[in-house]
């Protein structure tokens, strides 16, 4: 279950858990030089437009350092390469990790974070939020900050970009079932499919279940079924009904990454809303 951490509420703690980056202060950045020894590798996710997070001197969030990410990775995107028309996909992305310095990726913080120490101006502070300890807070509302694969950059140089398609679900009764198909030219090592549930209720917990398909080969696909609501029994409180939300990808280190959590509306299936808004 996700921990909450209470802070002065300013805001509607109903703002939708999509795209979002995170408050810092606002730093100039240039762009960081390629590995050159770095293997060339796939990173599999959501493309997203974000944004750098300040507290204006109208005590109001600005948002600066317009940049694409897949998942929580940034990319470095050469000019030619147009990533608009996949804005809010699942994609692959080709390209090298990139040096870890002169500046540092940008930091995700989570609810216990302070929204600009040095604001625009003395005395300035912007409206801050009630949140869950795993939600990261954006221009556009709240994402949520999963378990990540191991070997994962922080920025990743980018060379190509196309839609991945691995991924298909169906529901049929109170099962989800999904194939995942490895659709990349190497073994994928420890694949894992989970599927992440959020609470039907106010101030929502969470709740998962992963099946793990092992070393998955190319071309091959595996099928795996998920209830589509899950109970918990919580005392005093009753019986607490968790919807899927999203379906994330999992696997080991190696030539294809993931940072991958996509949500249910990314794909065309219905009948899994909470038992009370049937």
């Amino acid at each position: 279950m996700g921990s909450y951490k209470h802070i002065a509420m300013a805001m509607i703690l109903g703002a939708a858990l999509v795209a979002a980056p995170v408050f810092g202060q606002e730093q100039q950045e240039a762009p960081q030089p390629t590995i050159d020894a770095a293997p060339e590798v796939q990173l599999v996710g959501q493309l997203t437009r974000q944004y750098r997070g300040r507290c204006g001197a109208d005590g109001q969030h600005k948002w600066d350092d317009e940049h694409w990410e897949v998942g929580f990775v940034r990319l470095e995107v050469p000019a030619g390469l147009d990533l608009a028309k996949l804005e809010g996909k699942a994609v692959v992305v080709t390209g090298k990790a990139t040096a870890a310095k002169p500046l540092p990726a940008p930091e995700y913080v989570h609810a216990a974070m302070e929204l600009n120490p040095q604001p625009d101006g003395p005395g300035i502070e912007c409206p801050q939020y009630q949140m869950r300890s795993d939600w990261v807070i954006g221009k556009n509302g709240m994402r949520i900050m999963r378990e990540r694969s191991a070997g994962l950059p922080a920025r990743l140089a980018v060379t190509n970009a196309r839609l991945f398609d691995g991924l298909d679900l169906e529901v049929g009764g109170d099962q989800l079932t999904v194939t995942f198909t490895n659709t990349f030219r190497a073994t994928l090592p420890g694949a894992r499919v989970r599927i992440h549930y959020e609470g039907c209720y106010g101030k929502p917990g969470s709740d998962s279940r992963t099946e793990t398909l092992g070393d998955l080969p190319a071309g091959e696909g595996r099928t795996v079924s998920f209830p589509t609501i899950v109970d918990e029994d919580q005392g005093k409180w009753g019986i607490r009904h968790h919807r899927a939300y999203s379906i994330q990808v999992l696997s080991s280190a190696g030539d294809v990454l993931f940072d991958c959590d996509l949500s249910m509306g990314s794909f065309s299936v219905t009948g899994m809303e909470c038992p009370a808004e049937k």
